[in-house]
Order: C-alpha cells, then structure tokens, then sequence
C-alpha cells in the first residue's frame, strides 16, 4: 500500500483541505489578545499567524512570496503579527508607515468611527492600507492590507492581499503572453512556409540547371560522333 504524504497550507501548519478564514472577532479575541498578553507564546510556531518585521526593508511583494502567498487561490490573504515603529527615534505618537528599501509606504485609506471594532469587552481599531511607490509603478497601489490593533498593545496584526489592480494586471499579462505565444508561432510559421517556398524555388531552378546541361552535353555528344565518323571515312577513302 502506498502512503500518502499530507502536506499543509502554504506558510502555515493547517492540515491540507483546511482554509484560515478567521471572523474579524477571532482575529481581535483569539490572536491580537493571545498575542499581547501572552497565552499565545506557547504555540506561536503552529499558529497560522507568523511575526513579520512588516515595516521593514522586504517590499510587500517579497513578504507575499516569503511566506506562500504565490500559491493560495485568488482571494485568500496572509496574516502577520508585527510591532509597530515610531517616526522619531525617541518615541512619539507618529508611526512610520515606510515599507521596504525603496520609496514604499502604507497610505492610509480608513478616517472616522469606522475603524472601530468592539467585542467581548474588547475595543480594537482596524486601518486601511494601500501600497504607494512612485519608483515602483508595477507595484504601485497594487498591495492592499488591514492592520488590527488593541489600545496599549505592543503588538498589531497586519492582513495582506493583493488589490484587484494587480488581479487585473496578473490577468493581463496571462493574456499578453498567450497573445505573444500564438503570434510567435504564427511568426515561426510565416518563416517556416517562406524557407520552404525559396527551396522549392532553388530546386527547380537547379533541376532546369541540370536539364539544360544534359541536353547540351547530348548534342555535343551527338556533334563529336558526327565528326568521328567523317574523320574515319576519310581514312579509310
């Protein structure tokens, strides 16, 4: 009997065929909470929330691709713990929202009460995110992430996901190169068909070549039996 090798979800420990698609409760209760009080510390390693330094020098792109990202199914996201980093070295109530070594940023996207989340005697704050890079266009606004925080927690937890920018970019490109593909087929046709013309033209020159010459050759064939012949009657006369 063969045995078969389970394999996890991408990045995380769930069990193959299992999806993490915590509640916005679960995400605040069960693991911002776990996280910055502790009860989490035990089983960080088995937990489909890894840390990340999310404000750091990888671009969001590179966290996709680090952690699995490139092979979840359209829509799924990945889910990070992560410390926040203030502007002035310090301390201050500004946070940095630079991101990887070029010139990214986390813009802002959410204003108003409706970043507040409150639940089970908890009240947590949930900000919107757009990635901006003006040396980056490929990547510009092509990142979106949610970042969930506690009051007085040392910790956030960050969500990411592709935009839909970039769905339609990646889309498009597929398209593209299927475009590219067919015509570079075409191409090799094209080229194909013409190298078989110009040698089928080539050959039938060189068989006229050939023909005119063996008609030549007989006649001066012909030509020199003719003259042996008189040579020999005059002999032999």
């Amino acid at each position: 009997m063969r045995e078969t090798q389970l394999s996890s979800s991408p990045g995380t420990n769930i069990p193959a065929g299992f999806r993490f698609y915590p509640t916005v409760a679960e995400l605040v209760t069960c693991y911002l909470q776990g996280k910055n009080n502790g009860s989490l510390s035990s089983a960080e390693d088995r937990l489909p929330v890894k840390y990340c330094d999310f404000y750091g020098k990888d671009e969001p792109w590179e966290i996709w691709k680090k952690f699995g990202g490139d092979k979840l199914r359209n829509g799924e996201t990945l889910f990070f713990f992560t410390t926040l980093k203030n502007v002035a070295p310090d301390g201050g109530s500004k946070i940095s929202r630079r991101v990887g070594s070029s010139a990214g940023t986390w813009h802002g996207e959410t204003s108003g009460n409706s970043s507040v989340i409150r639940c089970q005697g908890l009240t947590a704050y949930r900000k919107r995110f757009n990635y901006r890079n003006p040396l980056r266009l490929d990547q510009d606004h092509c990142w979106n992430m949610l970042e969930y925080s506690l009051d007085g927690g040392e910790h956030v937890l960050c969500q990411l996901k592709r935009s839909r920018k970039q769905s339609r970019k990646r889309k498009s490109q597929t398209v593209n190169d299927d475009f590219m593909e067919v015509l570079e087929r075409e191409k090799h046709s094209r080229v194909g068909q013409q190298l078989l013309k110009g040698f089928q033209r080539h050959h039938k020159a060189v068989d006229n070549l050939f023909g005119r010459i063996s008609m030549n050759t007989t006649r001066v064939g012909a030509v020199l039996f003719a003259v042996f012949i008189a040579i020999a009657a005059l002999i032999i006369y």
